[in-house]
Order: C-alpha cells, then sequence, then structure tokens
C-alpha cells in the first residue's frame, strides 16, 4: 500500500470528490482526518473506512474559522502523532448564475470558500508537514550514510584479506598477498592459453560465450 501508515487531512471529506479522496486514502493504508460542515456524512465514511480495514476520525468544523481549522489539525496530532499530509478539497461556488448577475458579495464569499480556506488550513498545518519532512529527510541521510559507510568497511576488508572487491573503474578486481593490483578479464570473455612444448606461451585466443 503507497500510503501505509502516513496521516492525512481530507476537508470536504463528506460527500463527492472529498469522499472519494478519503476513501483511496483508507485503501491505501493512510489514517485520514475528515472534516466538513456537516457530522453525518463524515460519520459514514469514517465508517466505510474503518469497515475496509482502515483508520479514521471525523472532525467537523467550518475551515473559515481559524479556531475550527486549529481544532482539526490539534486533533489529528493527538490522535496519530503526527500529520504527513493535507488535501485542501473543500471549495463551492456560493452564489450561480451570469456574472453580469452576480453580486459582489456573492463572488467574495466563493473565493473565501476555496482560497481562503485552503489558506487558513496550509497556515495551520505547515508547520507539523514541515518538521514530518525534515524528519523523514534526516532518516533517509541517515540511512544512507550507513549503507555508504558500510561498503567502505567492507571494500577495505576484502582489499585487506585478498578477496575480490570492485574497483572504481567497474572492472573486478584482486589484490595479490605482494600487494599489486590486476585487473581479471571480463567475465563475458574467456581466454584459453595454450603451452608450446617448449614451455612458451602462444597468443591468447578470445571468443565470446
Amino acid at each position: 500500500m503507497r500510503l501505509k501508515d502516513k496521516v492525512a487531512i481530507v476537508t470536504g471529506a463528506g460527500t463527492g470528490l472529498g469522499r472519494a479522496i478519503a476513501l483511496m486514502f483508507g485503501r491505501e493504508g493512510a489514517k485520514v482526518a475528515l472534516t466538513g460542515r456537516r457530522p453525518e456524512p463524515l460519520e459514514k465514511v469514517a465508517a466505510e473506512i474503518r469497515q475496509a480495514g482502515g483508520t479514521a476520525i471525523e472532525c467537523a468544523g467550518d475551515m473559515l474559522k481559524a479556531a475550527d481549522v486549529a481544532r482539526l489539525v490539534d486533533a489529528t496530532l493527538k490522535t496519530f502523532g503526527r500529520l504527513d499530509i493535507l488535501v485542501n478539497n473543500a471549495g463551492g461556488i456560493a452564489e450561480r448564475g451570469p456574472v453580469l448577475a452576480l453580486s459582489e458579495d456573492g463572488f467574495r464569499k466563493t473565493l473565501d470558500i476555496n482560497v481562503t480556506s485552503a489558506f487558513l488550513c496550509s497556515k495551520q498545518a505547515l508547520p507539523e508537514l514541515i518538521r514530518t519532512q525534515r524528519q523523514y529527510r534526516q532518516h533517509r541521510l541517515a540511512g544512507r550514510a550507513a549503507r555508504s559507510a558500510q561498503q567502505r568497511r567492507l571494500r577495505r576488508g576484502q582489499g585487506r584479506h585478498g578477496h575480490p572487491h570492485q574497483g572504481h573503474g567497474g572492472g573486478l578486481r584482486s589484490r595479490r598477498a605482494c600487494g599489486s593490483t590486476r585487473s581479471a578479464p571480463p567475465i563475458s570473455r574467456r581466454i584459453s592459453i595454450a603451452r608450446c612444448s617448449t614451455g612458451s606461451r602462444r597468443r591468447a585466443s578470445t571468443r565470446r560465450w
């Protein structure tokens, strides 16, 4: 599952596209915090996620109210301990009709529903999203450094004890006890060496496998 153990907030999760996103996140293993203005649709979506084996909580609220947004993020952190994903899905149209018939107030409400709500949610969630991303990057860098150190130790140990190791040029190299380094022939070629009766070598004949 691509989102296994990730924690996601989905706004406008009670119906439509938000519901579909929340259900998909649940199927992919994410822990989902659902929000919207009406509690009943959120409860149904959360129940569907749990029935499918996922994890979800619901926290109804108005994403145009900073206090409700803060309560949503706090509930998510209190329940799951972290936040990885924010889906600003909440939106809508406050007033429909031809442009010439629309009121300025209706236009501003539409902007608030679609833009201001995303701003408030992002502003509240970003500190935690940044902290989680930094921890992820630090974990990846630490893992990469540990693997590099282990590979260096293996190369030094193999060279010291005379075992084959991979050289910088990509060809297989072997170290003899005397300390000299000789390039071994590519494995894709077979070299047969015949000796004359006098003991001198003929030229190596080569053929590809």
